[in-house]
């Protein structure tokens, strides 16, 4: 009988070279675009074969030196030499899986299965080898049934042996199984129901195959990678690999539960039935006159005019207040009201430190005319310049006034439908946001999230979102009878929109971080250009602004990018370079960058419990992060916007793309129990992969960014950073120094804290070195000594505020980290 030749119907795109087969299509193509999604936990060096990197693996003798032991103390077997099973359980058997001599078996109580074994039938010892001619895994066993035997055969049909072992190609109309079997395989192989994403997520752990080589279930989601050459997993670091014998002690979970319990902020609020307002009222009542309030100095800033506020405007501030407040109250807070000198002095304070401290200053301070404004705004302003008074009396009263401007804005948005397009209106709503957000107390916090998503809607619907909005100063010179005022205040109310676009966007994305919540502004949704450049936003007149126009030509024509070109496509940052400003740049851009980080993490958080850790499509987004992020950093680097601040939310977004944190801190205890159970597993792989390395690194660099802050900035997002990195620095070390290792004399040592080196770099590949802190006086802080990392943070924060007078968060913070210390003392005692 003759035979035909198989008309290859998969054909490779770059090529046209034909398939008969799907796996043979994927393995040629990349051929062509150098993929190797197949990557070693060890060492970080990728495959595109999953058979070779389980063949490299077991060539890691040093890493076998390193551990010699599993985590619950027995000796580790490497896989050539390892011993073959007596009996494995139903389920291993039937996923092909390496299973364990002790019953229940290891995998089946780390996966909470019920193991299924024969006690009484004997099981013929298949390691004398298979017949000639026979599949190198063909099984002998005489437990499974004839309804497992199908099963059997149906899993052999998702693998395709290498072509090494000359294997015949399986008979076509044995590839037809019913769907009752389908079900059952997957139930039985996985324990849960199907993911979407079918074979392209079922890559077991290493430790758990078989020895001999085959390769995985491929279908058609895993072309997603032929239309894009762009992506390469082996230069990228490798997303945590599944469970190792090698866990830490996971004595560490729920250690720091005392400590949270007693937080301020971090525990939610306990409404009572008598309300907000009743809660602030009594704060607006000033004890005595305060005029003038004494103020810090903010002498970097250049110095301005003040304007005087008028009589009139100070009665319609006081009526904003006294409409929120109760009836019983209104004579006390008439009586103790801050003069006009007072109100005067903290408004113009506040928009002072916003414009020096504040990124994104979006309130322009050349032009504010501070009679025409709305009371709302004026009275945030004040709400703003109080809180950051060194006064603990002065700063109650700015977080009561914030409250009554929150109140205030809803009741004018109900009374006056045209508000929600009033720039001021918004403007005042975000201020008395960010002072909630960052208050320190928890009802504040909760009351500001509930809150949020107006000043969104009023952003999206007022079309500040939206490109053409916004026009270049050209645009605004063309206009016919105006003066050149009121072309430059046209220019200006436009340019506050932009910026305060961008205010909104980062103070979301900084909440994210902290409050474990999602974004409010898709990054795809923004088309705002950036703001424009300082030059033009800082000019002091209109003949100024005018005149910056006249010889940058190129300023008067054109418009930066926005944020979302600029995430799409990183090397258009240069055609934004002396358009855009150059102080808030990067700022914005890796706060925008977390909306993707945060995608990343929920993705995983599913498809790690549906499926294995190691699977293509983590690999392959973990990999198009960290290239497209580290292209970012290498097109800012160019930019003056690299400051202390900035810094630290870049380190910030690269610490989460290394470290879960929500689940680290859920395992020290920052909830239930139960959240510290579930988030264990995920603990133990992150403490051994490369990942948790590069997570100390990165946190480490936000320690040496927060060295470089201006005395007392160390506030808001920054604190929490420092917060964040802490946390990851202690969870590590309490981790290692449960392992109760000796310390190698001779192990080189790594500074998180410095510049990359090449010990740094040795470091991600193996947990080879000691990795340290700079402490005081250049003093060397091992990170396993984690009483001695926090007492760090606190050295940090009281000399960042070297007058005492901490705000609300940065002083949660220290005490945060001081009871992290006290149980890491109490621990090592133990």
């Amino acid at each position: 009988m003759s035979l035909q030749t198989p008309v290859g119907i998969y054909h490779c795109g770059m090529c046209k070279a034909e398939y008969t087969r799907v796996d043979h299509l994927v393995r040629h193509v990349r051929g062509h675009t150098k993929q190797r999604p197949f990557v070693c936990t060890i060492c970080s060096k990728g495959f595109g074969r999953q058979d070779l990197v389980k063949r490299h693996m077991l060539l890691h003798s040093e890493w076998d030196d390193l551990s010699p032991t599993t985590g619950d103390g027995k000796p580790r077997q490497t896989r050539r030499n390892g011993h073959r099973v007596h009996q494995a359980c139903r389920l291993c058997a039937v996923s092909k899986l390496k299973c364990t001599d002790e019953k229940p078996c290891k995998r089946c109580l780390e996966k909470n299965l019920f193991c299924e074994y024969d006690q009484d039938s004997n099981v013929m010892d298949v390691e004398a080898g298979s017949a000639s001619g026979a599949q190198p895994w063909a099984r002998n066993d005489a437990t499974l049934t004839e309804k497992d035997h199908q099963l059997d055969q149906t899993m052999r049909q998702g693998v395709t042996p290498d072509s090494n072992h000359g294997i015949a190609a399986a008979d076509p109309q044995s590839a037809h199984v019913t769907a009752h079997q389908g079900n059952a395989m997957i139930e039985l192989q996985n324990g849960i129901l199907p993911d979407v994403l079918g074979g392209t997520m079922n890559i077991a752990d290493l430790d758990e195959y078989i020895t001999f080589d085959f390769n995985p279930v491929l279908d058609e989601v895993e072309f997603s990678f032929l239309n894009d050459s762009n992506v390469s997993p082996a230069e990228a670091p490798v997303p945590i690999s599944p469970a190792s014998n090698r866990s830490a002690d996971s004595s560490t979970m729920g250690v720091g539960s005392e400590v949270y319990r007693m937080s301020t902020s971090l525990n939610g609020w306990a409404p009572d039935k008598d309300g907000i307002s009743v809660m602030e009222h009594q704060n607006l009542i000033l004890p005595i006159h305060v005029s003038p309030i004494r103020l810090p100095a903010l002498s970097r800033f250049r110095s301005v005019f003040k304007k005087d506020l008028s009589g009139a405007m100070r009665d319609r501030i006081l009526t904003m207040i006294l409409r929120t407040s109760p009836r019983r109250t209104l004579d006390s807070i008439i009586g103790s009201f801050p003069s006009l000198e007072t109100l005067q002095n903290l408004i113009h304070y506040a928009l002072l430190h916003m414009t020096e401290r504040q990124v994104v200053p979006f309130v322009h301070l050349p032009s504010f005319a501070i009679n025409q404004q709305r009371p709302e705004l004026l009275c945030a302003l004040v709400a703003y310049g109080s809180v950051w008074s060194p006064s603990i009396v002065v700063r109650k009263f700015g977080y009561a006034v914030q409250e009554a401007v929150r109140m205030s804005v809803n009741q004018r948005l109900e009374e006056e439908p045209t508000a929600f397009r009033d720039l001021g209106i918004i403007q005042a709503f975000y201020i008395q946001l960010y002072l909630g957000y960052y208050s320190g107390v928890a009802r504040k916090i909760e009351t500001a999230e509930a809150n949020s998503m107006l000043g969104t809607t009023m952003l999206r619907r007022g079309q500040m979102l939206r490109a053409e909005l916004y026009q270049p100063p050209q645009a605004f010179l063309d206009v016919a009878g105006l003066s050149l005022r009121e072309k430059w205040l046209r220019w200006v109310e436009s340019e506050a929109r932009k910026r305060l676009v961008y205010f909104a966007m980062a103070m979301d994305a900084h909440v994210s971080i902290s409050r474990r919540i999602n974004v409010l502004f898709p990054y795809a949704e923004i088309e705002t250009p950036l703001p424009a450049t300082s030059k033009l936003w800082e000019a002091d007149t209109p003949t100024l602004w005018h005149e910056v126009l006249s010889r940058e030509v190129v300023l008067s024509k054109e418009q930066a990018l926005c944020l979302r070109s600029i995430l799409r496509q990183p090397h258009a940052v240069e055609e934004s370079y002396g358009l855009c400003d150059e102080n808030s740049l990067a700022f914005i851009v890796f706060s925008g960058f977390w909306a993707l980080i945060q995608e990343y993490r929920q993705m995983e958080s599913i498809l790690s419990k549906a499926q294995n850790d190691n699977d293509f499509v983590i690999n392959s987004r973990y990999s198009e992060l960290s290239t497209t992020l580290d292209q970012l950093k290498a097109e800012l680097s160019d930019t003056h916007s690299l400051c202390p601040r900035t810094t630290i939310i870049q380190e910030l977004i690269s610490l989460h793309l290394n470290a879960s944190f929500y689940d680290l801190s859920d395992y020290t205890g920052r909830r239930t129990a139960q959240d510290a159970q579930s988030a264990m597993p995920y603990v133990l792989r992150w403490y051994q992969s490369p990942q948790s390395r590069m997570a100390l690194w990165h946190a480490g660099q936000i320690f040496k960014a927060v060295h470089l802050l201006d005395p007392e900035t160390l506030v808001d997002i920054y604190a929490i950073a420092l917060y964040q990195a802490a946390v990851i620095l202690w969870l590590w070390g309490l981790m290692r120094k449960g392992q109760a290792t000796s310390a190698d004399p001779s192990a080189t040592t790594v500074v998180m804290d410095g510049d990359e080196s090449p010990a740094v770099l040795r470091f991600f590949k193996t947990p080879r070195g000691v990795p340290v802190l700079t402490g005081k006086a250049g003093r060397l802080i091992p990170l396993h000594e984690p009483a001695m990392v926090v007492d760090l943070v606190g050295d940090l924060v009281l000399e960042k505020w070297p007058s005492g007078r901490l705000p609300l968060t940065t002083e949660e913070v220290l005490r945060l980290m001081r009871g992290f210390s006290s149980i890491s003392r109490d621990t090592a005692r133990v």
